[in-house]
């Protein structure tokens, strides 16, 4: 079922989005739609007008086990003409004060210009009063990483992480379902009245991770065409690459999400131009034909198994599906210290928490 977006205008928005992604506004310039979204911010809708929330309250089966509380993600395309803020977002315990989830994100850059990138952490640790005195003399962006990227790149930007999208880029964007973004630093830009644009200092202060932070790029094969590239508890961020025919099988867990970057498809029978995006239920199965790049959103479950042999203990982390993202191992007897040591290697390796791991039973 395709599904449409709402659309966004933002200072630093864009044309890319009209011109090349078949998208439509009023306005001159379009920074973002929200192509997957039952946020009340901006909510998607099918082709008769309804919401995709009013047709998911009716089909609820079509989320998937995991998805009991309905659709906890967004998925957004982005076109970035100018830099935007410095910028952090909260986690879910900070959040839930104002209502909201917490704001994990990742993104794959489907295009960027000549020098572009992306601000992405800080690369060194800082103390409060540091990062406070780099905003009273605006060096902040001298105290971040600076990240040179190209079309094909992904970054999972966890909640605490200062960033910005650089001048230049366009993203596909998977995040929870969240609309919480605190300012740092905004280049002393005014708003369409001319009024400053506001900035939360404290707010940023309170959940900001102040330690240096090295963003690492993750691919896993899942198959000749499927590619892993991202994932928490949250959410699971995969690229499909297809030129002939694809079999793709959701599983009773959860549904999915297909954002066409580049090229043209048919899915199940429906016509998918580049820059629109399909809701795929659980338990079915879709024929994709055509040639094109797909960026699948879903919702993965990640289970830990841990096992000892001669005293040499193995944790081994799997997606959903089953298939292998990494396997670390120590030379130690199976024990409490043992299994958190491995655990943290694991979470190292694939850009995770500990606690999105789920043991197996």
């Amino acid at each position: 079922m395709k599904i449409y977006p709402v659309t966004k205008n933002l200072v630093w928005g864009g044309s890319k989005l009209k011109k090349f992604f078949n998208k439509s506004s009023n306005t001159d310039n379009i920074a973002e739609t929200w192509e997957l979204s039952v946020h009340a911010d901006g909510m998607s809708t099918v082709q008769d007008g309804s919401t995709l929330k009013q047709i998911l309250d009716i089909n609820p089966k079509w989320l998937g086990t995991l998805n009991l509380n309905g659709i906890q993600i967004i998925v957004k395309l982005i076109d970035a003409a100018d830099n935007l803020s410095i910028q952090v977002h909260p986690d879910d315990v900070y959040a839930r004060q104002f209502g909201q989830l917490g704001k994990r994100e990742c993104w794959y850059i489907v295009d960027a210009e000549d020098g572009a990138g992306i601000y992405c952490g800080f690369n060194k640790d800082l103390t409060k009063q540091e990062l406070e005195q780099a905003l009273v003399d605006k060096t902040i962006l001298t105290k971040l990483n600076f990240i040179s990227v190209k079309k094909g790149d992904s970054f999972f930007i966890e909640s605490g992480t200062v960033h910005a999208i650089g001048k230049g880029v366009t993203i596909c964007e998977i995040q929870q379902s969240s609309n919480i973004t605190y300012r740092l630093y905004d280049y002393d830009r005014r708003d369409a009245n001319n009024n400053p644009r506001d900035l939360h200092i404290n707010q940023s202060l309170d959940v900001c991770n102040l330690k240096a932070y090295i963003p690492k790029k993750i691919s896993i094969s899942i198959d000749d065409n499927l590619l892993w590239y991202a994932g928490c508890k949250d959410f699971g961020a995969y690229q499909l690459r297809v030129d002939g025919e694809y079999i793709y099988t959701t599983l009773e867990t959860s549904f999915c999400s297909f954002t066409v970057i580049d090229g043209q498809c048919i899915i199940n029978g429906e016509d998918c131009n580049t820059g629109q995006t399909y809701f795929a239920k659980a338990s079915n199965e879709y024929t994709i034909l055509g040639k094109c790049t797909i960026i699948i959103a879903t919702i993965d479950k990640y289970t830990v198994q841990i096992t000892e042999d001669n005293k040499t203990t193995k944790a081994t982390i799997t997606n959903t599906v089953g298939k292998t993202l990494t396997t670390v191992s120590i030379q130690q007897p199976l024990n409490n210290n043992t299994k958190e040591k491995l655990l943290t290697m694991c979470a190292v390796n694939l850009n995770m928490k500990v606690d999105d791991f789920s043991e197996k039973q």
